[in-house]
């Protein structure tokens, strides 16, 4: 309608007025001559409106351009519920992203990386009513690494049955990345060998009905459940590290396996219920 299409055209303007709002906050001061002419006299506020349109304007709609190439799609836009839903959607495809490539995204939408905190809170205040969050979190260093990375992810705050138990893994899987978690925990630099994790023993116990509680999972009963064989161990770490819940680094010029960004993000209970190591523990706490 046609009242939708001049709220769409205002959007951009309100936007640039918080940018404007912004710089003025900073010190910055405006380039029109009546401002040089008079010194220390302040532009009217007519006058900044004119230097952001004129100005910002086209820097927020290049940046953007140039950031929607990188991504390889024209993203821009100047609705603030369509960059909140679109961002939303990005994480939602993505599992989880640096904090960086997130930024990148936002700046491919609205045209400057710093919106990202103030779109998620908007986000935020609607998804923690449906016991959703988007978090971020820095992810503590591994093996060679030399400093760590902060994630984003879109994270299950409940901690009801089906929260917790519902699952695409089986009892035998879940087991395996049970032992995948304490083992890399309990090794040097954090992080193991694919060999050391083929070679752990996790066979999956048999709890009783009751300890067993419901499962929304297709998870069968363990006592019917063999170990996982190689291959399929082989198979779980690399649909767990594509999937963030491990992550592949170098360890003394080797590759390894140590924990992922949405172990840390969405497992951070549990974790810190486990002996952990001090600089670990320091790091989540």
């Amino acid at each position: 309608t046609a009242r939708s299409s001049r709220r769409g055209k205002m959007a951009p303007k309100r936007g640039l007025k918080r940018v404007l709002q912004s710089m003025l906050s900073k010190g910055a001061s405006t380039s029109s001559p009546q401002a040089k002419r008079k010194g220390k006299k302040e532009a009217s506020a007519e006058e900044h409106d004119a230097v952001a349109a004129v100005e910002t304007i086209p820097n927020r709609v290049e940046k953007a351009r140039v950031m929607g190439e990188r991504l390889g799609a024209d993203l821009y836009t100047g609705n603030g519920t369509l960059q909140r839903h679109a961002l939303l959607q990005g994480l939602l495809e993505r599992r989880f992203a640096t904090l960086e490539e997130a930024g990148n995204l936002c700046e491919a939408l609205t045209g400057d990386s710093d919106d990202f905190f103030s779109i998620v809170g908007s986000l935020n205040s609607v998804l923690l009513k449906t016991e959703l969050k988007i978090k971020s979190s820095q992810v503590p260093k591994s093996g060679d690494e030399k400093g760590a990375k902060s994630y984003v992810s879109l994270v299950n705050l409940a901690k009801d049955d089906c929260a917790t138990q519902a699952t695409r893994l089986n009892y035998a899987e879940i087991t395996f990345f049970k032992r995948a978690v304490e083992h890399i925990l309990g090794s040097e630099g954090t992080c193991a060998t694919s060999i050391d994790l083929m070679n752990l023993e996790c066979a999956p116990a048999s709890p009783s009905p009751a300890a067993a509680g419901p499962s929304t999972s297709d998870a069968a009963p363990a006592a019917q459940q063999a170990a996982l064989t190689k291959k399929e161990r082989e198979g779980l770490v690399k649909s767990l590290t594509r999937e963030g819940w491990l992550r592949s680094v170098r360890s003394e010029g080797k590759m390894a396996v140590t924990l992922g960004p949405r172990t840390f993000l969405e497992l951070k209970g549990p974790l810190m219920e486990m002996d952990l190591p001090q600089h670990l523990a320091d790091q989540l706490s």
